[in-house]
């Protein structure tokens, strides 16, 4: 038996954003858009399709405000990525859809108190946790399934 896997209340998960976007840092109350720069990672360039463990839904600010004193994070620590669309559980290979489309069970993660490995807990199709891990076939596989879904009503 393999080592087990975390539950939803050991990574850090962030419910959908408003309005069912995927996170990115384009949708981020932290970052400056006109400097590419985020409150969070100093002077590092960040781009708009990128993402971190910190993302705050909100607008992004307009400029740094002249009294911030924050200390930069180290990028591998907050799980800074470049990703093509944003993230959200459908675009991880973790992510199995469910019938109703806006949720699905994450197989990276395991039930709190349940000792079976094949229960797996139900999460948001726009949610995201720290365990996120880009499917090379979630583009494919959403584009399909959000086709299927659109022909059934």
């Amino acid at each position: 038996m393999g080592a087990r896997l975390p539950t939803l209340d050991e990574v850090v998960y962030g419910e959908p954003n408003p309005g069912g976007a995927r996170k990115s840092c384009s949708n981020c109350s932290l970052w400056v858009g006109a400097k590419q720069r985020c409150l969070l990672h100093g002077e590092l360039d960040v781009s708009a399709l990128m993402v971190c463990g910190y993302h705050v839904p909100g607008k992004p600010l307009a400029r740094i405000p002249s009294d911030y004193q924050g200390v930069p994070q180290d990028p591998r620590a907050s799980g800074l990525v470049l990703t093509q669309r944003g993230t959200a559980c459908d675009l991880c290979a973790f992510f199995r859809h469910g019938r109703d489309p806006r949720f699905g069970t994450c197989v990276g993660l395991s039930v709190k108190g349940d000792t079976d490995p094949n229960h797996h807990p139900k999460v948001h199709t726009r949610g995201c946790c720290s365990r996120w891990t880009p499917s090379i076939l979630a583009d494919a596989i959403t584009a399909v399934y959000e086709l299927v879904t659109r022909r059934r009503k």
